[in-house]
């Protein structure tokens, strides 16, 4: 019985060893590492009261904005990053009444951190559902903003690792909350984003 016993307890050290590597080889997030400079657009619809299920909004105080994107994300090869972004953006004028809004333009720069999920065919998840800020330049220069409940990105990874593509598959109602007075505007926004590895592994 005594000889029994050690070829199964190879047999069992060998299957707990394959058992390990197989997790390992699965940990795809390890593929994206190191730090992207990105860029894209940002095109957002705001209602000051709201959105109905179907994303129609609710009452007439809505205007549209459209913003350009560029910063560094960082992934550290575990799933989670830190991004920096400087948003430049303007904000069309309502069509009625027009002294509700009249349009403008502003600056800002934004932090935050995210989760990340590579699949087996090198396709990526983003999440970073809120991010915080300062507007640079516009009427409200100075003043502290927080992005919440951002749709998760999605999209590809080249085949040399070093590129990223990545959009809004699905719409929600996000928020920008304008931290020194309260102030909560839902919004329907889309962005598409194109990362470009900045250096070597």
């Amino acid at each position: 019985m005594l000889r029994s016993k050690a070829p199964w307890s190879v047999v069992g050290g060998l299957l707990l060893a394959l058992g390990s590597v197989s997790a390992e080889a699965t940990d795809f997030n390890t593929l994206l590492k190191g730090d992207f400079a990105f860029t894209g657009v940002t095109t957002c619809f705001t209602s000051f009261d709201g959105f109905d299920g179907n994303f129609i909004p609710i009452g007439t105080r809505t205007f549209a904005s459209s913003s350009s994107v560029i910063g560094v994300r960082t992934f550290n090869g575990d799933g989670t990053g830190k991004a920096r972004t400087t948003v430049a953006g303007v904000g069309l004028p309502s069509t009625t009444p027009t002294f509700f809004n009249p349009g403008g333009a502003n600056s800002s720069t934004m932090d935050g951190d995210f989760t990340y999920e590579v699949n087996e065919d090198r396709t990526v998840v983003v999440r970073g559902p809120m991010s915080t800020g300062t507007i640079l330049e516009g009427p409200r220069s100075g003043e502290q903003i927080r992005y919440d409940h951002v749709p998760e990105l999605v999209g590809w990874i080249s085949k040399d690792l070093r590129t990223i593509v990545v959009a809004h598959r699905r719409l929600q109602v996000e928020t920008l909350t304008f931290l020194s007075e309260g102030l909560v505007l839902p919004r329907i926004c889309y962005r598409t984003r194109v990362g470009i590895e900045l250096k070597n592994r």
